[in-house]
């Protein structure tokens, strides 16, 4: 009969993301996952593989929870597409502004030499961000067929400014700019694009 499992692997998962999250993939190490999930190497190994294979365990958490909450208000479809995009702008700011925990997108932290030179983890992060891109045109072009944008509104670029726009505040957060700071920049970028 196999051994089982003797710690929880949820509660394992959200320790190793939490470590990811605010450590970054490069500078974390095998000892500070070990540590922070309180398991053994042999317990890691069996259930996990890999530093890479938790990674992309974690990335996967981290989409189906943080993530989550934020495109919840994007796509709200009973909402405007200006309230929506405000709704999902004013707490992407809140979440990777914040003075304590990890700061910025775990997704977005994802964007480093050592993710990107991995062909599995590149095109993983990658291709998370181009789907995200296609949802977000995807809500902006059912303003334009509701009426709330104009009809030659360009939902494919606005989409992609949305994302480069979420990696910029990433930024600029872990540079310290406050969210307030942040939360104005955002504003008039919304503003300026009729959001």
């Amino acid at each position: 009969m196999p051994r089982k499992l003797e710690f929880d692997v949820r509660e394992s998962v959200d320790q190793a993301t939490r470590v990811f999250w605010d450590q970054g993939y490069e500078n974390t190490s095998l000892e500070d996952l070990l540590k922070q999930m309180q398991i053994s190497p042999g317990s890691f190994y069996n259930k996990f593989q890999s530093k890479k294979q938790l990674y992309r365990i974690c990335l996967d958490h981290y989409n189906a929870t943080q993530t989550a909450r934020r495109t919840d208000v994007l796509f709200d479809e009973s909402s405007t597409i200006q309230a929506a995009a405000r709704g999902f702008f004013r707490m992407v700011v809140n979440e990777i502004a914040r003075p304590q925990g990890p700061k910025g997108c775990l997704m977005t932290n994802s964007l480093c030499t050592e993710v990107l030179s991995d062909p599995e983890l590149h095109e993983y992060v990658t291709g998370g961000m181009r789907d995200m891109g296609h949802r977000i045109q995807q809500r902006i072009q059912l303003g334009i067929d509701r009426g709330e944008l104009p009809p030659d509104f360009d939902a494919s670029t606005a989409a992609d400014l949305f994302i480069s726009w979420i990696q910029g505040l990433n930024k600029s957060a872990q540079l310290g700019k406050s969210a307030r700071q942040l939360q104005k920049e955002t504003d008039l970028l919304l503003e300026g694009l009729g959001l």
